[in-house]
């Protein structure tokens, strides 16, 4: 699951670089036609397989493989010698298929239309592929970093760090580790505080779903064992038993279904849960694909539930009571869980300037996360370096298109979807990127809001 896959571009953009390069001719031509960039470019010996090709409004596209990676960037013709690069969030892992990234990342902008709004302000923006799929945070930040540096040999003066889902965690983390690399960060809806909380929730969610879902016909298929995944399992299988169970909640909201729906995420310890769909399905996918991986990076299983206790105000004392003697126990490797506290999660450490941004409610990534940060930060004495925004929940149903780039099959569900992960309009992202540039070159600090209630 791809995270930020909105397009942004616009004729008027068109128009306006057209002007551009008629007022100045010369400096387009020094900065970004495509056989300067092509100069630039070979002339990096880390970099091959380069193609640069002339783009409609005079700029250049940039294609090529840096360090065995492939990259993508666009350079307007008015560049203004800053660019923005954006890590991409969480692609489940493939056998065989390597990472990827769109070949023009305006046409194709992955952010929500942030690259886009960039581009028009005379950024080159630009992504890279990370090393691996899935759980990719480590290579996320060294592909970044790598970018970054080619780009200022090529002439970038500023180079901006973005990042949304896991790539909102990398851009978090290599702001703390690398702030002399950029000129400012903006991480949006990511795990920016630990992952050891993400996993764990959503190791819970699945734990959770199975003991309430037993001997239903809501039962997923494959293994039950929440600290390994279900390779092999016909996604098709999954998704039918998913659909059964959103479409009969909404046939009656009072059945089973619902009460399994609502059960679930109200044991969830840890932080505020809505009973949506999204929510329950977000977590189920997320551990799912991503438990195995995570393992095989880390070296063993790197969270644990032996001494959680499960509470759900739905049920009764002797409901609660059998629902912890119910679920699976399990204890997290001591090497892996910390080597994924100490290279996974962010400190007070912070000296570059980085701007958050998260809906009221995320159904994957807690909202909880921004708390966790800001605390560290603030503990650390380093609040003048963090501004945090919230935008208001995102909710879809299944006629929302959106939500058919959310969940396969989209359109054999019934009615409500619930809070979108990443729901940012363009608008939205783009405001926050102004105010993120307003303060690295004026000193304005953005203005900051915080969560009133999950969807606000």
């Amino acid at each position: 699951m791809r995270h930020f896959c909105n397009r942004a571009a616009t004729s008027a953009l068109a128009a306006g670089f057209a002007l551009v390069m008629a007022a100045a001719p010369v400096i387009a031509r020094q900065l970004g036609d495509a056989s300067s960039m092509r100069a630039r470019f070979q002339a990096a010996p880390e970099v091959k397989r380069l193609k640069v090709v002339e783009t409609a409004d005079g700029g250049s596209q940039v294609n090529a493989e840096l360090n065995g990676r492939m990259f993508a960037l666009r350079i307007p013709p008015n560049w203004n010698k800053q660019a923005v690069l954006f890590a991409h969030g969480y692609t489940p892992p493939r056998t065989g298929k390597a990472d990827t990234v769109s070949a023009d990342p305006v046409v194709d902008d992955p952010a929500h239309g942030l690259l886009g709004t960039a581009y028009a302000q005379g950024y080159a923006v630009g992504h890279t592929a990370y090393d691996k799929l899935g759980f990719a945070v480590a290579s996320g930040i060294v592909r970044n970093v790598a970018l970054e540096r080619l780009l200022r040999k090529i002439g970038a003066k500023k180079v901006f760090l973005t990042g949304g889902s896991m790539g909102g965690s990398i851009t978090a983390l290599a702001s703390q580790l690398h702030p002399k690399e950029f000129d400012g960060a903006m991480a949006m809806c990511g795990p920016v505080s630990d992952w050891t909380y993400t996993l764990q929730h959503v190791a819970d969610v699945r734990n959770l779903y199975n003991y309430f879902s037993r001997r239903t016909p809501y039962e997923l298929p494959g293994s039950k064992d929440v600290t390994t995944g279900i390779n092999g399992i016909n996604p098709v299988a999954f998704f039918l038993n998913l659909r059964k169970l959103q479409n009969d909640a909404v046939s009656d909201p009072k059945g089973p279904a619902a009460q399994i729906i609502a059960r679930t995420m109200s044991a969830a310890p840890g932080m505020r849960n809505k009973a949506d769909f999204a929510t329950l399905s977000s977590g189920l996918i997320l551990a799912i694909a991503s438990i195995d991986d995570a393992r095989q990076v880390l070296g063993g299983l790197p969270i644990g539930n032996r001494d959680v206790v499960y509470q759900s105000s739905l049920l009764s004392d002797a409901e609660n009571a059998a629902l912890n003697e119910g679920v699976q126990r399990y204890e997290a490797d001591p090497a892996p869980r910390a080597k994924l506290i100490r290279d996974y999660s962010t400190t007070g450490n912070q000296h570059m300037k980085l701007l958050t941004v998260h809906n009221a409610y995320d159904p994957l990534v807690a909202y909880e996360h921004e708390d966790r940060l800001r605390s560290r930060v603030e503990r650390a004495g380093n609040l003048k370096a963090l501004a945090q925004q919230t935008w208001p929940t995102l909710t879809l149903s299944f006629t929302a298109p959106a939500a058919k780039t959310l969940v396969p099959a989209a359109e054999t569900f019934k009615g409500f979807y619930g809070a979108a992960h990443c729901g940012f309009t363009k608008e939205q992202m783009s405001k926050s990127f102004n105010d993120l540039i307003a303060w690295t070159s004026d000193g304005i600090k953005p203005r900051e809001s915080f969560r009133k209630n999950l969807d606000q």
